[in-house]
This record gives structure tokens, C-alpha cells and sequence, in this order.
């Protein structure tokens, strides 16, 4: 279990490093009155892998994981709410469940475990994410042999 979850984590922070390589590349992409763009990726279509991964780790309250989840990537910081919103529409979806859990220090929390569909949604993630890491490493690849050949053409 523990090389699964190192797997898993090790593809999550290599998607991670190529998602931040791609943003650096496109980010000298401007039009009329809008900022850089980064050609639309973001990591909002991570979040629900990412919480479901957090989760597969430990079971963990809405708080902890949202410091778990913010600090892997402290560039983009995902809202509470936007945390929250994401573990009730995958607690509805049968991902995750949530039992009340009491302590002698403070207020009862929620505490979120992950089902067997959650590790099924998690596993097919990892695959998708092996595509997409792919697709990624091809399109970089294509550009610095593109900017290489430019290169030697101007010269």
C-alpha cells in the first residue's frame, strides 16, 4: 500500500512540476487587456484527484486537508469553500464518506474516508494523468526542438 500511495504522490508532484513547466512557457502569451495566459490550465480539474489522494493517505478533517492540499502548491491557493464544495459532490457521488468525530480539544469534525469507488476513481485518474504526462512531454519536447531549430537557422 505505502509504494502504491509513493507512486501516486510521485505522479501527482511530477504533474504538478510539468503543469508550473508549461504555465513558465506560455505565460509570455498576452493578448489586448488580459493578462498572461497560461493556454487555460489550471489545476481546478486536479482538485478532486488531489483531495481523493490526500484522503487515500489518511483520512483527514475539511481543515487538514485543505492545509494539505494548499501546501503542495502554495502558488495557487484553492478556497475553503471550493474545498468543502468538492468532498460533499464526491461524498455524494459515493467517493468519499464523512462520520462525525469527537475530541476532548475542541469541536466534533467531520473526518473523510475513501471508498472502494474512490480508489477506483483515483486509480482511473492515475491512468488519465499517465496520458496526459505524455501528451505534455510531447508538446515540450515538439517546442524546445522547434526553438532549437530556430536557433540554428538564425544563426
Amino acid at each position: 500500500m505505502r509504494i502504491v500511495l509513493r507512486f501516486l504522490l510521485i505522479i501527482f508532484l511530477y504533474y504538478i512540476i510539468v503543469l508550473v513547466s508549461i504555465q513558465e512557457v506560455t505565460r509570455f502569451q498576452m493578448t489586448e487587456n488580459k493578462t498572461p495566459s497560461a493556454a487555460g490550465i489550471t489545476l481546478d480539474k486536479m482538485i478532486q484527484p488531489t483531495l481523493l489522494l490526500l484522503i487515500y493517505a489518511k483520512p483527514s478533517h475539511g481543515y487538514e486537508l485543505i492545509q494539505n492540499f494548499n501546501a503542495l502548491d502554495p502558488t495557487e491557493i484553492v478556497e475553503p469553500a471550493t474545498i468543502y464544495r468538492n468532498l460533499r459532490r464526491m461524498e455524494s457521488e459515493g467517493y468519499i464518506i464523512s462520520k462525525w468525530k469527537t475530541s476532548e480539544a475542541g469541536p466534533a469534525r467531520r473526518q473523510y474516508e475513501i471508498t472502494q469507488q474512490g480508489v477506483a476513481a483515483l486509480e482511473e485518474a492515475v491512468v488519465k494523468l499517465e496520458h496526459q504526462k505524455k501528451q505534455i512531454e510531447e508538446f515540450i519536447n515538439t517546442f524546445q526542438d522547434l526553438k532549437e531549430g530556430r536557433r540554428a537557422s538564425e544563426k
